[in-house]
């Protein structure tokens, strides 16, 4: 009977575990994706930025015909 018992509890133990573990992971990838989000972000606004300073404008001193 003894076993029985060592073995149950071996089985929660080991369940207890992998379910704590599957918890950090999501937790880990949550915190991954807002990193990645907020790397995004910076990059869009700056690539936003460059393309502002990248515009070309005529010069109004070019005769027109």
């Amino acid at each position: 009977m003894s076993s029985i018992g060592a073995s149950l509890a071996d089985a929660y133990v080991l369940q207890k575990r992998y379910k704590e573990k599957m918890k950090r992971k999501e937790q880990e990838q949550e915190q991954g994706e807002k990193k990645s989000n907020t790397k995004e972000k910076k990059s869009n606004f700056i690539s936003s930025v460059l393309e502002r300073t990248k515009k070309v404008h005529p010069s109004s001193g070019a005769p027109s015909s």
